[in-house]
């Protein structure tokens, strides 16, 4: 008898996540589902926003877990569809994307297809936070791993370019990019009652942990703590970002970075601003956004063994 959230799964799959691994990453989780008696259904999205209308609906129809076939992206937006209502399944991941990094966090990042369908019959449901985000260009907006600022954003928005060469490489291509052209904005930060006000490198907006396939601003954060974890580098020259970036990207402590927790982040900076929202890239028409942490807010299914 298959476990509880098992009874009815929904397959959620981007057939061109992975460029172009979706399709075949679906069918094969598919059929290790069925070897383990799990009768799946699977869905395939066409475009922007499929991905959230297919975990809604799967909701409404009583599904007790939705299943993210793709990347970061397919995840955020189905996250997204089951928290449109009240009657909410649990989510679970196939990582077919580039980056992977909440499957990171689930322990399945580096799976294949079926080791990960594998993964969902053996683990369990674990209650996570998401934060709830306004002010984006999208409306309101939930975030299930982090929101990048500064050159984070600017990385991210520039490895758009780059994305056919997948995974690390992409990354890595789009941060090279992106420093010719980066300038930093004025901003506030204030996370609950204290803040910041400066011109930043970047800054880091954590539920959960990793970003950039396996940076580790935060190395502090957890996603099932109730609370948004903030890294906040100050600004630097070319030279010193680039001889210091290896030890930023592992949550390095030094005295021109700020680390902060709290329940609620605001930032206020230029209209338009530019962010990135777990992977996905947006902006801040009026250049105010607020972040606020739901916790336990979705059950997530991780890996036997899989630490928060």
């Amino acid at each position: 008898m298959p476990a509880p959230h098992l009874q009815s799964v929904v397959l959620i799959a981007n057939p061109r996540a992975g460029g172009g691994r979706g399709e075949a990453a679906a069918r094969t989780a598919e059929a290790a589902l069925e070897a383990h008696g799990v009768r799946p259904r699977l869905e395939r999205t066409t475009g922007p926003g499929d991905a959230a209308r297919l975990a809604a609906a799967a909701a409404r129809d009583g599904a007790t877990l939705v299943v993210a076939v793709g990347g970061d992206g397919t995840l955020h937006e189905a996250l997204d569809g089951l928290l449109d209502g009240d009657d909410r399944p649990a989510l679970g991941v196939i990582p077919v994307g580039g980056g992977n990094d909440y499957a990171r966090l689930l322990g399945v990042a580096g799976l294949d297809a079926a080791a990960a369908a594998r993964a969902l019959v053996e683990g369990a449901p674990r209650p996570v936070d998401v934060a709830r985000m306004d002010g984006g260009d999208r409306g309101a907006e939930h975030v299930l791993n982090n929101v990048g600022l500064g050159f984070a954003a600017l990385a991210n928005a520039t490895r758009e370019r780059a994305r056919w060469l997948g995974g690390p490489l992409s990354y890595l291509v789009g941060g090279v990019l992106a420093v010719a052209t980066f300038r930093p904005d004025p901003l506030v930060v204030a996370v609950d009652e204290v803040s910041i006000e400066g011109r930043f490198l970047l800054g880091h907006l954590a539920v959960g942990r990793y970003c950039g396939a396996g940076i580790d601003f935060t190395p502090q954060a957890r996603h099932d703590d109730g609370l948004i974890d903030v890294a906040l580098v100050t600004e630097r020259t070319r030279l010193r970002a680039i001889a210091e970036w290896p030890r930023l990207t592992r949550g390095a402590q030094r005295e021109d970075v700020a680390f902060l927790r709290g329940r609620r982040v605001r930032v206020f900076g230029p209209r338009g601003l530019l962010l990135h929202v777990d992977g996905e890239v947006r902006r801040v028409p009026l250049g105010v956004l607020e972040l606020r942490v739901l916790p336990g807010a979705v059950r997530v299914v991780h890996a036997p063994g899989a630490r928060p």
